[in-house]
């Protein structure tokens, strides 16, 4: 009785992964107090590795809420302090939207009421599934990624930027914010440019940088076009054709998407 929990505590500990991720799915069903359990849980929160960190948040959605809400009340304060780890973010989102917590529910809305896209979606920059992402954005029917954007040169159409090296273009939050707010003026590298040059020429493309002499475009073509502002006579901005995100996706399949797109160097 009193061995199993520290065997398992141990296991959760193990340098193994493997040895770590099995012990941890056995937690739910361990013939011990639900407080026991739930105690292994929170321990794994506090001092697992990141994927068994968000694994062992999930698992506690297994037990009624009303055994876990101190629980979910302290790691919300957590958040509302800034000390939480933020990879454990949407998963504590997903707990508190599936159980009815008026004053837990009130807390999470207002922590995610901000204004600043950035602040209001920033549970979303790290913590994602890489591997999850490349599938959210090659097959997921709902975010359709692949009819508008290629990656490098897999499949996928050519109407948006082509997303190969995406990850050395944009900082993370640029790329979050491509996809919760495609439209807003200071996604910096994702406002479509219209560019009509002296000599009567039009270029359009992804304005990606601006120096005091330059626009940077990206345009269909691999390497950005640089054009010289002493040749421009008239810039237009076109807001993103690109659809939010947060009406198709799930908060953590636009999470890992973000991972994703990150590691696209």
């Amino acid at each position: 009785g009193t061995m199993l929990p520290e065997a398992i505590s141990l296991a959760l500990r193990d340098q193994d992964p493997t040895v770590r991720s099995s012990a941890l799915s056995l937690v739910p069903d361990l013939p011990l107090s639900q407080e026991e359990r739930i105690t292994l849980l929170d321990q794994v929160i506090e001092t697992g590795k990141g994927p068994e960190k968000q694994a062992a948040m999930s698992a506690l959605a297994e037990f009624p809420s009303i055994a876990i809400s101190s629980l979910l009340d302290q790691y919300l304060g957590q958040w509302e302090e800034g000390t939480i780890d933020p990879i454990l973010k949407v998963e504590l989102t997903e707990i508190i939207e599936g159980i009815n917590h008026g004053d837990l529910t009130e807390r999470l809305e207002r922590l995610q009421s901000e204004e600043d896209p950035l602040l209001q979606y920033a549970d979303l920059l790290v913590g994602g599934n890489a591997n999850a992402g490349r599938g959210v954005v090659y097959w997921n029917s709902a975010g359709q990624c692949v009819r508008c954007h290629s990656v490098g040169s897999q499949q996928g159409a050519d109407v948006g930027p082509n997303l190969d090296g995406v990850g050395a273009r944009l900082s993370r939050e640029s790329i979050l914010l491509s996809l919760v707010a495609p439209s807003a003026e200071y996604a910096d590298g994702y406002g479509t440019a219209v560019i009509t040059k002296t000599d009567g020429e039009v270029i359009s493309g992804v304005l990606i940088r601006e120096t005091d002499s330059q626009y940077h475009l990206q345009t269909e073509r691999v390497e950005p076009v640089r054009i010289s502002k002493g040749n421009v006579e008239d810039l237009k901005m076109a807001p993103s054709a690109m659809p939010n995100m947060t009406y198709v996706l799930s908060r953590r399949e636009i999470r890992d998407v973000v991972e994703y797109l990150t590691q696209l160097k």
